[in-house]
């Protein structure tokens, strides 16, 4: 068997159209190569999308510090920044200097992350 990209039953996953579609919101649209139609055009068109949960029903949160909460209504893209000195992705590159650290960080933010993984800790054997 085979892998075909794009999957061909992709059109009738909501699981797969509704991030996408999150995404198109910060970037240009992103377009089915083979129907050459948007994301959120494919995911507003399914018959049981409007069918299925509405926008008024309830959503999950993760309550935070500071009484913030972390809303999940929609995809959030997370930012990996590691801190440690043996890190295998980045080669220890922030764990010298915490303002470079602070500075990659806000970075990530502003490229659309909305959360932070910071890793402080190697999990190297």
């Amino acid at each position: 068997e085979e892998l075909e990209i794009p999957h061909p039953r992709m059109m009738e996953r909501v699981f797969v159209l509704s991030p996408m579609s999150d995404l198109e919101r910060a970037v240009e649209r992103i377009r089915h190569p083979v129907v050459n139609r948007s994301m959120g055009e494919i995911l507003s068109s399914l018959s049981y999308q409007s069918a299925g949960a509405s926008k008024d029903q309830g959503i999950r949160v993760i309550p935070l510090p500071r009484a913030r909460m972390l809303h999940f209504n929609e995809t959030i893209v997370m930012g990996i920044l590691n801190v440690t000195p043996d890190s295998f992705s980045d080669g220890g590159k922030y764990s010298d200097s915490s303002e470079y650290a602070a500075s990659a960080a806000l970075k990530l933010v502003q490229e659309g992350a909305g959360i932070i993984d910071v890793g402080g800790e190697s999990t190297r054997p």
